[in-house]
């Protein structure tokens, strides 16, 4: 394994870990949401399991439709978030309830958004790295490409997190402020951020093989 490949792996990793903290963060809020976690929450609240089992077993079904749609996009990151972000969250969730008691409105809506970001940049971060992602993430990936391009990423996308919220709804998850403000904004900020760090890690490689 070179050089460049260990260090796309590394940053697939804090990826990974970054989204975890960011929806435990986002949980502490109490605000809603990203639309995926409010799905996922509301399959946890329905089936009284923990959302961290619940995400290993929600991805892991995922992973078996990736390998008939879009296998390319299965990496050693699709299995880091499977394993990793529901956990993380969990953890992240119990310590930061632990640390802030009874926060008022403005306190819950500066977590939530703080909670918000470290997602957004988490995911950019990781699906840069090309080295596999989680499968809400890889579906419109997927029907970007088999479109060839005649739906963007950032369409399906919303479309995607829109039907996450009202599944997660109707499975009694919280839907709040944040919940709607990342419907709207989390495709498109990704959609920006993935291609900042993909120039980013490029440019690091450049000057690694030129070194």
């Amino acid at each position: 394994m070179n050089k460049n490949n260990r260090f796309r792996i590394l940053m697939t990793l804090l990826g990974c870990i970054a989204i975890g903290i960011g929806i435990g963060t986002l949980r502490m809020a109490d605000l809603g949401t990203d639309p995926f976690t409010t799905l996922l929450l509301g399959v946890s609240y329905f089936s009284n399991i923990a959302f961290g089992h619940v995400s290993l077993v929600v991805n892991a079904i995922g992973i078996l439709i990736m390998v008939l749609f879009g296998r390319k996009f299965i990496g050693i990151g699709t299995f880091f978030n499977m394993i990793l972000v529901g956990y993380i969250a969990d953890f992240t969730f119990n310590g930061l309830a632990s640390l802030i008691q009874q926060p008022s409105f403005m306190m819950r809506l500066l977590i939530g958004l703080i909670g918000l970001l470290i997602v957004i940049v988490g995911a950019s971060l990781y699906i840069a790295t090309q080295r596999g992602v989680a499968p809400y993430d890889a579906l419109p990936l997927i029907i970007e490409e088999r479109s060839k391009g005649t739906i963007s990423f950032r369409n399906i996308r919303v479309f995607s997190d829109v039907t996450s919220v009202i599944l997660g709804y109707l499975l009694s998850a919280t839907v709040g402020i944040m919940t709607v403000i990342a419907s709207f904004l989390v495709g498109p900020l990704i959609q920006y951020l993935r291609r900042v760090f993909t120039d980013f890690l490029l440019k690091i490689e450049s000057n690694t093989s030129h070194s």
